[in-house]
């Protein structure tokens, strides 16, 4: 369990009797039983109802006093048998009842002594229900008293902070829950950032606090930045603000509740505040489709640059590992968040020097809804994720060490280039090691499958996208040709790579790796090569490197 479960009630000084035996009415006693109390709320013109443990045992979550109760499991010295977690618990009939007698008008208030949650997750009105004890799964400004209804336990009891952020625009400054200025520098000061960077996501949180609730009527569409299986980017301007934004438009056809749960998920977003994150306006849902506005980047995705660039110098992407690392790592260590879906086209840019992660796995929900829209020919998963086991944050890096390959020869990897391919991109024959054999990476042939779809001078045609996965489970990992990269830059290729995640270097290793350290020093233009690359004007106060 995330937190002790009675721990999330007010303490009791006097437990009452515990250990007291079940009684089970025979079937004809339980019939007169619900007989009565029907005829008891018939007659009433105002019904309220107190319910206890007893609602939810059906649910899989113990009760206090009885045979296995929490209470009576404490007093043992024995933990208390769960058969569910909160997170995945569901309402029970009982509780599906009581909304059906609040719809008819009969039901006029519900008072509950349980903190699991089950009566909000059932849909019963908040307005008409009072929780004695609280909620495992709300949280609450303390400045604002704006609460939120969380799908995991919140992690701490009783008044304790959370650590997380209101997202309620305050009349003084920003949307953190302190509501102030002074709270917000305190966490930026917490990331170790240059002065640049805490200019810059001050003052882009200073802007978002003028945005206020976002509306489609709000919005002007400029133009396409790009589509792909999650849905249509496009370059939108907020009226109200004058804000440039992204915006993201996924279509998906799902029930409002599962809608709304999307929706409430994707405002963890607002507590997301990293010089490596792409910055969070906000999530609405408008006409079949969901909204997602973000920071625009006005380089657009490193899969976008790849195709004007050919090929991504080592350099650059030295500055592009050391922003991933730190992003995924901000993710896992101030929001317990793993990303899911690392690969170029989720890496942004701009012409200021900025390298971004975006769209993160922050709803579960939404993961699950789109889980069936995949199209195309490439995988970016791990092995161990394609196989079904448990997933971490080293598939992330599986997942970034394939982007850096893809990057550096200039085509999706697998299966890799033989040495003709490998001639035809780098302009020269590639020898393998000092025996100056011709080099070649790939284990088997190509089979025949679709055309192909890249950014390379590949002439030969793509795997189908069963067989690909095959490969990527069962063939070795692709590497970066000898004789063109440096041994620091290959070196730290290969330990994303690794096929076994627990062999696989974690981020603390990456992060100490000598190909990061070298490149955390190495003076890069990278906002000048990427408007030249993309021939976009640069900014008059442009960042000389990424960092």
């Amino acid at each position: 369990m995330s937190v002790n479960y009675a721990a999330g009630l007010s303490p009791y000084a006097d437990k009452g009797k515990c250990g007291l035996p079940e009684i089970f009415d025979p079937p004809e006693e339980l019939d007169r039983k619900v007989w009565e109390l029907a005829q008891l709320i018939q007659r009433s013109s105002n019904v309220v109802f107190h319910t206890g443990a007893g609602i939810s045992t059906s649910s899989g979550i113990p009760d206090f006093r009885g045979p296995q109760g929490v209470w009576t499991m404490e007093e043992r010295g024995l933990a208390p048998k769960f058969d569910t977690t909160f997170e995945s618990a569901q309402p029970s009939k009982t509780h599906m009842a009581l909304i059906q007698l609040e719809r008819v008008g009969i039901l006029k208030f519900l008072v509950s002594q349980n903190v699991d949650g089950l009566h909000v997750r059932s849909g019963f009105p908040r307005d008409k229900l009072a929780e004695l004890h609280g909620n495992m799964f709300v949280e609450e400004c303390a400045k604002c008293k704006t609460q939120y209804v969380r799908d995991v336990v919140v992690g701490s009891m009783g008044l304790k902070a959370t650590g997380r952020l209101c997202t309620v625009a305050k009349a003084r400054g920003l949307r953190a829950c302190r509501a102030n200025l002074a709270d917000l520098q305190k966490k930026l000061e917490e990331l170790e950032l240059d002065e640049q960077q805490k200019k810059r996501l001050e003052a882009f949180l200073t802007q978002k606090a003028k945005v206020g609730e976002l509306k489609d009527d709000d919005f002007e569409r400029i133009s396409e930045l790009g589509a792909g299986n999650g849905g249509v980017v496009t370059k939108v301007q907020h009226r109200p603000s004058g804000l440039i934004m992204a915006r993201k438009l996924i279509h998906l056809e799902i029930k409002p509740a599962i809608r709304n749960q999307i929706i409430r998920e994707l405002q963890v977003l607002h507590e997301c505040n990293s010089p490596y994150i792409v910055g969070f306006y906000g999530a609405f849902y408008s006409d079949g489709e969901i909204s997602i506005c973000m920071e625009h980047m006005d380089g657009g995705s490193l899969d976008q640059v790849l195709k004007e660039a050919k090929r991504i110098p080592e350099e650059i992407l030295g500055k592009v590992s050391i922003a991933v690392l730190r992003g995924l790592a901000y993710l896992r260590e101030k929001h317990q968040i793993m990303h899911r879906d690392v690969k170029p086209s989720n890496i942004l840019v701009n012409t200021r020097g900025e390298i971004k992660l975006c769209d993160f796995g922050v709803s579960g929900q939404l993961i699950d809804s789109m889980a069936n829209s995949f199209v195309g020919t490439r995988s970016y998963m791990s092995p161990e994720r394609l196989q079904g086991t448990h997933y971490s944050v080293q598939s992330d890096i599986w997942s970034m060490g394939l982007s850096l390959v893809e990057l550096s020869i200039g085509r999706y990897p697998i299966p890799p280039p033989d040495s003709k391919e490998l001639e035809a991109i780098f302009g020269r024959p590639m020898v393998d090691g000092a025996e100056g054999e011709p080099h070649s990476i790939s284990p088997r042939p190509r089979p025949p499958g679709r055309p192909i779809s890249g950014h390379g001078i590949d002439s030969r045609p793509a795997m189908a996208i069963f067989e690909l996965l095959d490969y990527i489970v069962n063939e070795p990992p692709p590497k970066l040709p000898n004789g063109v990269f440096t041994q620091d830059f290959q070196e730290f290729v290969n330990k994303c790579l690794i096929k076994n995640p627990a062999e696989r270097a974690d981020l603390k290793m990456l992060m100490n790796h000598t190909f990061i350290k070298r490149s955390e020093v190495e003076e890069v233009d990278f906002a000048g090569w990427l408007c030249k690359t993309l021939r976009l004007n640069q900014p008059s106060t442009p960042t000389h490197t990424a960092m």
